[in-house]
């Protein structure tokens, strides 16, 4: 009948219209909780940090180490290795532990690893500095991920977890072309000491925000 259909139709509409709200809502609210931020430009940080190894890296290691390209994709292969036999033993342990006190760890150990490349000329050294690394990776991504969205709830998963999304595909845009830049114009052992260098500041940022991610959120 054509009172039902418009009744159904204006119901849905509401729907719709309160669903777009709610959205709105805790986007916003997103933006605007200050820890959560924070967290997003932790994470951006060591993940440009991390895509090094992926962009730079090989070249530094091809230019100066003197490695042929297939132990350079051995030593890529050896990251995904470690990851694919470790990281959900490790998690499941590390998971019990205050998360940003495992992340601020993980921080440290992915800039320790990246930091300590340009000190060696062996390929065990450049698996030595990717195993340093790679524990850092499990240690910290994971668990920025699993606080982000412990951080939403379920009503603002979305608009969180968007955001963190987007912090993410911006640090992947912005890490090959920031790090050759550095690479090229002052050298690659620049560029991964001081990469090496935010680790501890990182590390210190995540444990500055141990108390706000314990305190409720107001509202």
């Amino acid at each position: 009948m054509p009172g039902t259909t418009t009744t159904t139709t204006t119901a849905t509409v509401a729907a719709g219209a309160a669903g777009a709200a709610a959205a709105h809502r805790s986007s916003v609210a997103a933006h605007r909780d200050g820890p959560f931020v924070a967290l997003l430009g932790i994470a951006f940080v060591l993940t440009v940090v991390l895509f090094q190894t992926f962009s730079t890296v090989p070249l530094y290691l091809h230019e100066t180490y003197g490695l042929p390209e297939r132990t350079i994709g051995m030593l890529l292969g050896y990251n995904g290795l470690l990851i694919v036999l470790f990281e959900m033993v490790i998690v499941g342990r590390a998971e019990r532990r205050a998360p940003l006190r495992v992340m601020a760890l993980g921080t440290f150990l992915l800039c320790t690893g990246i930091a300590i490349v340009p000190f060696g000329r062996t390929p065990l050294f450049a698996a030595l500095a990717f195993t340093v690394l790679t524990l850092g990776e499990m240690l910290s991504l994971p668990f920025a991920n699993a606080i982000a969205a412990d951080r939403a709830g379920e009503g603002a998963r979305g608009a969180y977890m968007g955001l963190y999304s987007a912090a993410f595909s911006a640090a992947f845009v912005v890490a090959p072309a920031a790090g050759f830049f550095v690479h090229h114009r002052f050298g690659g052992a620049t560029l991964y000491v001081g990469a090496g260098a935010l680790g501890p500041l990182l590390a210190l940022a995540c444990l500055a925000l141990q108390r706000a991610f314990v305190r409720p959120r107001a509202g």
